[in-house]
């Protein structure tokens, strides 16, 4: 019986596709640290850069971040506390909140970024979550930022982000948390969360519950006392 051979391009193609290293599974790495904004410093007029300075804590690690890799996390504030920007001016609305990665050395690298804001409350810009792209040759940082806040007053208590690497790489270590205009025409400020006032319709339901609550116990007690009345010898 005779063996068929395959043409040497097409076997030689084969054992190539054999020998080629498996394509690498991108990694998902998380960070999500706890601030506190209280120990934030305010630089410029009125406020217009302010920042939560060093490391968010005394271990921050580095990411070395390939093609495919994310990092991703939530930048949870402390005490209940946010983060307010204003905008009196109202003529230019370039204020920025973002999460600042340093590197040692400098990266080529392309990224998608996610970001979305934790209980916004006032007037945004734009969507949440809001998506953007970024592209950075010799860049020595790397960060995920809400571009474009207000054209008037914002706040928010914390925020979601996802940085994918689509090209490029490097290693990046968690720097500060900073909150920033442009123009100069904002002022950024720390505040505290503001308790939901309950809808009326909940009210309701809370005063006719604790009503039947409290019919509920005096008829327990009145039965309670017929019933002593009866077995008293």
């Amino acid at each position: 019986m005779k063996t068929r051979q395959l043409p040497f391009p097409v076997a030689a193609a084969l054992l190539a596709l054999a020998l080629a290293p498996a394509a690498r599974a991108g990694i998902i790495y998380n960070y999500s640290p706890t601030l506190d904004l209280t120990t934030g410093v305010a630089n410029g007029p009125d406020a217009t850069y302010w920042y939560v300075p060093g490391h968010f804590d005394a271990t921050a690690p580095s990411f070395t971040l390939q093609t495919g890799d994310t990092l991703t996390g939530t930048v949870s504030f402390a005490n209940g506390l946010g983060i307010q920007v204003h905008n009196p001016t109202s003529s230019s609305f370039n204020e920025t909140a973002r999460l600042f990665l340093t590197s040692n050395d400098p990266a080529n690298y392309s990224t998608n970024v996610l970001v979305t804001l934790l209980d916004p409350q006032g007037q945004l810009t734009g969507p949440n979550p809001a998506q953007s792209s970024t592209g950075a040759n010799g860049a020595y940082f790397l960060d995920a930022g809400y571009y474009g806040l207000t054209p008037d007053t914002v706040s928010f208590y914390g925020f979601t982000y996802s940085i994918e690497m689509l090209s490029g790489s490097g290693t990046f270590t968690p720097q500060d948390l900073d909150v920033f205009s442009w123009s100069g025409n904002s002022n950024i400020s720390v505040v505290s969360a503001v308790s939901p006032v309950p809808e009326p319709a909940t009210g309701l339901a809370g005063i006719a519950a604790g009503a039947i609550a409290l019919f509920s116990r005096q008829r327990r007690r009145q039965f309670q006392n017929s019933t002593r009345t009866k077995h008293t010898p």
